[in-house]
């Protein structure tokens, strides 16, 4: 997909809004692979029953789902994910443009397993409205890897802090980047779980005198240890 035009779609039954489908019962009629997005104003929701915006729906798989630019609005419903898939999602690879990656009950960005979703760009908002299944409680991520290189994330979960950016029994990798984590339902924001036995802490820095959207260039802490920085910015609210 690339131009500048505009693209909206709405998935039917079982169905992503741009992706694969899904006959309801035990085993998913195809995976969704192969889209990539480079450009142009998009428009996606899920079918009313388990649909992904961009993706596979539930019990469904998705591989290769490229973002570099434009501008995206997708939205999952029930278990499936805003952009990924219900079950498991493989090499999802955000570069830039501006994303928002919405669901209730699935994952925002991902699916109930990852492997290789990486955000290396663009502005990036993630959110998911219901807290009834762990499985499915990450705003980005999902029990897998996840590897953020840069990029403005805001992360919206009703757990978040607890399932914000979540990897189970895989891996997070913070190389850059500003990621913002809120809750939707008062739980805490501190915490985004690597594993049973780690876990990553929020770390707020002031910065005077600067305005909102500020580039960051470089970031020592008092102990010499030097952060990850490439594309971080402040946000509209710093």
């Amino acid at each position: 997909i690339a131009g500048n035009g505009k693209l909206y779609c709405q998935g039917g039954s079982f169905a992503s809004g741009i992706g694969s489908g899904y006959n309801g019962l035990e085993a998913a009629v195809g995976s969704a692979n192969n889209i990539i997005i480079n450009s142009g104003y998009i428009e996606t929701i899920g079918g009313t029953n388990h649909g992904s915006g961009i993706g596979a729906p539930i019990n469904s798989n998705a591989n290769n789902i490229i973002i570099n630019g434009g501008e995206i609005h997708t939205f999952g419903t029930f278990y499936a994910a805003g952009i990924g898939a219900g079950l498991a999602a493989e090499n999802i690879i955000i570069n830039g443009g501006i994303v928002y990656a919405n669901t209730n009950n699935g994952v925002g960005i991902g699916g109930k397993t990852v492997e290789n979703l990486q955000i290396n760009g663009g502005e990036i908002y993630a959110s998911k409205t219901s807290i009834s299944s762990a499985n499915y409680s990450a705003c980005i991520g999902g029990i897998g890897n996840v590897k953020i290189n840069g990029g403005t994330i805001h992360c919206s979960a009703a757990k978040s802090g607890i399932y914000g950016i979540y990897s189970g029994t895989g891996n997070i990798e913070i190389n850059g980047g500003s990621t913002k984590i809120t809750s939707t339902e008062g739980y805490t924001t501190s915490s985004v779980p690597v594993s049973e036995e780690n876990s990553l802490y929020l770390t707020e820095v002031q910065l005077q005198n600067i305005t909102n959207k500020t580039e960051i260039t470089s970031l020592t802490t008092s102990d010499n240890l030097n952060y990850g920085i490439e594309d971080m910015y402040t946000t509209e609210d710093d």
